[in-house]
């Protein structure tokens, strides 16, 4: 079975389509530079601030956890979603109201005289 196409692997590919292939295709892990440890560390601090203040803000915040949450469920932590090739992990994930997802009324044919 082959590996998932990773948001990792995508910004790998931005960067360089070898970084990708080989993310895809081996199981090798190199050593990373300083610069990404330290943009990794900070983007953790910042996602646990964010996510305690959402939490204050939402008690009813749960973890995603596959199934569809019950009607009038707040936030959503944690939740990865994934096809049979694609896999995508979202931190938080929030309501829309109803009708969001429906198609635009059309507009009405324009005419020239």
């Amino acid at each position: 079975m082959q590996k998932p196409i990773t948001p990792e692997v995508i910004a790998a590919y931005a960067n360089c389509p070898r970084m990708a292939f080989l993310l895809l295709c081996t199981d090798e892990r190199g050593t990373p530079h300083d610069y990404p440890c330290v943009i990794a560390q900070q983007r953790r601090v910042n996602q646990t601030t964010y996510i305690n203040a959402l939490k204050q803000e939402h008690p009813d915040a749960v973890s995603y956890d596959g199934r569809l949450p019950d009607a009038g469920q707040g936030v959503l932590l944690a939740a990865t979603l994934s096809t049979q090739e694609f896999e995508a992990f979202c931190d938080v994930l929030t309501p829309v109201g109803h009708g969001a997802s429906s198609p635009r009324p059309q507009q009405p044919a324009r005419t020239s005289f």
